[in-house]
């Protein structure tokens, strides 16, 4: 007899996997019986699964237990990227001992619940609030006429169309860029739409930077995360700030990041757009679908929410999220 445990993702999604997160945490065997048990097998399938098997335990002493961590519980990308809509599926544990012998015997088998989620929904802060570094997508071609456009804005603020990122080694000239950009979206007359209630909580579906551009429409995180988009094309470094209810940017002003992807702590931010050190600037991207609001005033938006400490929840640090994939 044996006592099994696993500790896994109650739900996942085609974000969690490109974010290379491990859907299975550990897995537990105890060997209750009365003897040792030898050659040890772990076999794991599900419709959404590949099928997998564990190397060879040799041997589990009476009353000892084993935990494996990094156990391959892995989705079938190309089937999880097709889900537009929840859906429950399972996936089967089956536990072989004497694997290498012809008196094998199965010592375990259980199916284990398990939702697979929209492709397009962020699950929130509550399941690995760093996935929404998924949905800003550089690369896409729709990202492209805008920093065309954006380049255009640049000449008229700095006499040069190039984007030369953190070349320069002036604050002021990346800040430049970043009013471009910001100048450039507020021409797309672009519409606001609310965020659903308790978003970062429980996640929502994310209408993605390209459709945005395509749909005029967009929330708080969308808008924010079409900037994002734009930024890390021309090479800048950017954030996420997800607030009770709200979400802004945050933009690196010097080549850096944060030394986490998940940051916590509010002031990190507030002393890196101090003045004197100048390092970080807050941008409110609702603001570009208001026709009047300049490119400074969205900073003094984002700031005011910044201040609000009781808003606060976290800082998402694209470049960071990148490197630790």
């Amino acid at each position: 007899m044996i006592k099994f445990n696993i500790e896994y993702l109650p739900s996942i999604n085609y974000s969690l996997i490109n974010n290379g997160i491990a859907v299975c945490q550990f897995i537990e065997i105890r060997n209750e019986s009365t003897e040792d048990i030898k050659d040890v097998v772990i076999e794991i399938s599900g419709d959404f699964f590949q099928e997998t098997h564990s190397d060879v335990i040799h041997l589990i002493k009476i009353g000892k237990s084993i935990r494996l961590q990094g156990v391959a519980l892995k989705p079938i990308v190309s089937k999880v990227a097709s889900i537009t809509e929840k859906t429950l599926t399972t996936f089967n544990v089956k536990i072989t001992g004497n694997f290498l012998s012809e008196k094998k015997h199965i010592l375990f088998s259980k199916d284990y619940e398990i939702n697979i989620m929209p492709y397009d929904l962020w699950l929130g802060t509550s399941i690995l609030p760093q996935s929404i570094a998924s949905f800003v997508l550089p690369n896409h071609p729709a990202i492209n006429n805008i920093v065309i456009k954006a380049a255009t804005k640049l000449k008229e603020i700095s006499q040069s169309s190039a984007f030369t990122e953190y070349q320069s080694g002036n604050t002021n000239e990346v800040r430049k860029q970043v009013a471009a950009i910001y100048g450039a979206l507020h021409s797309e007359n672009i519409v606001y739409r609310s965020m659903p209630a308790s978003y970062e909580i429980v996640g929502q579906r994310i209408t993605l930077p390209n459709q945005v551009l395509s749909s005029k429409v967009g929330n708080c995180i969308e808008l924010t995360l079409l900037f994002a988009s734009i930024l890390e094309n021309v090479g800048i470094n950017s954030g996420i700030v997800i607030q009770k209810g709200h979400a802004y940017l945050a933009v690196w002003l010097v080549d850096d990041c944060c030394q986490y992807s998940v940051c916590d702590d509010s002031s990190y931010i507030e002393k890196k757009c101090a003045d004197g050190i100048d390092e970080m600037l807050v941008i409110e991207c609702t603001q570009i679908t208001s026709e009047k609001t300049s490119f400074e005033e969205a900073q003094q938006i984002a700031e005011k929410n910044l201040a609000d400490i009781d808003l606060f929840q976290y800082y998402i640090d694209i470049r960071r999220c990148r490197l630790e994939r």
